[in-house]
């Protein structure tokens, strides 16, 4: 993330929600890679319900939420 995008929550948010889906698919692709055994409708919300994204002054993490 540009170091200029960071300065505000806010501005994490909009940059988050622009890049939500690659964001979202990442994490998918990396524990399996058969697209057909990802979820169906993979929508912000879903993307809200799953990944927790936090904002630090020095890093940005994201997390997938395990969802049982």
């Amino acid at each position: 993330m540009p170091e200029k995008a960071a300065e505000l929550p806010e501005d994490v948010e909009k940059w988050v929600y622009k890049r939500w889906r690659d964001l979202f698919e990442h994490p998918l692709h990396s524990w399996c890679t058969d697209e057909s055994a990802w979820p169906q409708d993979r929508d912000l919300k879903l993307f809200k319900h799953w990944v927790e994204v936090q904002c630090f002054s020095d890093l940005v993490a994201s997390s997938l939420l395990q969802v049982a």
